[in-house]
């Protein structure tokens, strides 16, 4: 059994099937050392930390399209971060998460404790290992 789930289990908060541990960047930091940090870490986004703050979202479409562009050498993670990300609780429940990332077209969200601790993340990746399971 792994980290989601098997039939057995009831889903009820997004704790319970959320990527643990995320790593998190600066807003400071080149695009290009970003890209290798993700690269280096098999992940698709990187939560955007300031003072323990969440202040943004790089994911690897916005950094790749960056990247591509004319520009591309001189950008910082600030400059194609998702501003203002959807950040959630722990406790959280995984219907009122899941019904907002479909209504406004969310690819995931960052889940952060009350103290400003970013615990983990959820992607849509993360939504269909869940179904996968459910499904066996």
């Amino acid at each position: 059994m792994n980290r989601f789930t098997s039939k057995k289990t009831v889903l009820e908060i997004i704790a319970q099937v959320m990527t643990p541990a995320p790593k998190s960047i600066g807003p400071e930091v080149s695009l290009s050392k970003a890209q290798e940090m993700m690269a280096k870490l098999k992940v698709r986004h990187l939560p955007v930390v300031v003072g323990g703050k969440v202040v943004g979202l790089l994911s690897d479409r916005n950094a790749k399209a960056a990247s591509l562009s004319k520009w591309g050498e001189g950008f910082l993670v600030e400059d194609v971060m998702i501003s203002n990300p959807f950040v959630v609780q722990p406790s959280e429940s995984l219907d009122s998460v899941l019904s907002q990332m479909i209504k406004n077209k969310y690819g995931s969200v960052v889940v952060q404790e009350k103290n400003g601790d970013v615990t983990g993340i959820f992607t849509t990746l993360d939504a269909l290992y869940v179904l996968r399971n459910i499904l066996r």
